[in-house]
C-alpha cells in the first residue's frame, strides 16, 4: 500500500490540521506512515489532540502492534537520536515528554516543516517472537556471522547487502562466497569501514556506529534482537526516508 498524494485526515473546524503524506508497507510486514501537522492555536491540548489522531489512523488495523514515532527535522535530527518503539499507551507519555522539550529548546523549530513518521510493528501472537520477525523478514534461512575478529557488524553487513543483491560490481560467484563467509566477506567489511569512515574498534563496533554506515550506503538498517521483548533495538531518525532496508538479528554471535 502506498498512499498517492496527500491526504487530509482532519476535518473543517479542528483546531489542527493532520496530513497523511505517504503510506507504505514493506518486506517485514512493518507500516510507515507520514504526516505533516500544522496548529491553529499555540496550546497544548490542539497538538495533543492532533497526536491523537494520527496514532488512531495509524493503528486502526493493528490495535495491538507496537508503534514507534519519530519526528523527522533537521534540528531535531541534532538533538535528539532515541525515539522507542513501545505499545501506544507507553509511548505517547515518552513521545510527548520528548516534544515539549524539545520544542521548548529549539524556537527556530517550524512545527509545520516536521516529518512525524509513525512505524507499525504488527503484534501476531501465537508464534515465537524472534522467530516470527526472522521468517517474516527473511522469508530464507538465517545467515549466521562466524568470526575471530571485531568486524562481526560490517560483516553482518555486507553479506545482508550480498545476499539481497545490493551490493554492485560482484559476481553472482563472488556474492555467494560473501554469504558464505570466506576471505571476500573480510575484505569487502573492512572496505566498509575505511569507504564509510568508522573506525575498526578492537572492542568491536556498536549501534553507534551504524548511522555513519547507512549514511554512505544510503540504506536503512534495522536491527532486532532475539532474546529482548521489544524486538526492534536499533532504527535511526534519518533525514531522508528511505525505503531500502537490510535486517540485523543480535544474539550472543551476530545473525541476519
Amino acid at each position: 500500500m502506498e498512499a498517492k498524494k496527500d491526504k487530509i485526515l482532519s476535518k473543517r473546524g479542528d483546531s489542527y490540521k493532520l496530513v497523511l503524506t505517504k503510506e507504505y508497507k514493506h518486506k517485514a510486514s512493518i507500516y510507515v506512515f507520514n504526516y505533516k501537522i500544522s496548529l491553529k492555536d499555540e496550546k497544548q491540548e490542539t497538538f495533543t489532540n492532533a497526536f491523537d489522531h494520527m496514532v488512531d489512523y495509524s493503528i486502526k488495523d493493528y490495535p495491538n502492534g507496537r508503534i514507534k514515532i519519530v519526528p523527522i527535522h533537521e534540528i531535531i535530527i541534532t538533538k535528539h537520536k532515541s525515539w522507542p518503539i513501545r505499545t501506544y499507551n507507553t509511548v505517547k507519555k515518552l513521545f510527548m515528554d520528548q516534544m515539549e522539550r524539545l520544542l521548548n529548546s529549539a524556537e527556530e523549530l517550524n512545527l509545520e516543516e516536521v516529518i512525524f513518521e509513525v512505524t507499525i510493528i504488527p503484534n501476531k501472537r501465537g508464534k515465537g517472537k524472534a522467530l516470527k520477525i526472522l521468517d517474516v523478514i527473511n522469508k530464507r534461512s538465517i545467515i549466521q556471522i562466524k568470526n575471530d575478529d571485531t568486524i562481526c557488524l560490517s560483516r553482518a553487513i555486507v553479506t545482508s547487502l550480498a545476499s539481497n543483491k545490493l551490493l554492485k560490481d560482484f559476481t553472482d560467484s563472488q556474492l555467494k562466497h560473501i554469504n558464505e563467509g570466506r576471505p571476500l566477506q573480510k575484505r569487502v567489511a573492512e572496505d566498509l569501514h575505511e569507504q564509510s569512515g568508522v573506525e575498526i574498534k578492537e572492542e568491536g563496533n556498536n549501534l553507534d556506529d551504524l548511522k555513519a554506515f547507512e549514511n554512505y550506503l544510503n540504506i536503512r538498517i534495522i536491527v532486532f534482537t532475539s532474546n529482548s521483548t521489544e524486538y526492534i533495538v536499533y532504527i535511526m531518525v534519518m533525514k531522508n526516508i528511505m525505503n531500502k532496508y537490510i535486517y540485523i538479528i543480535m544474539m550472543n554471535t551476530l545473525t541476519l
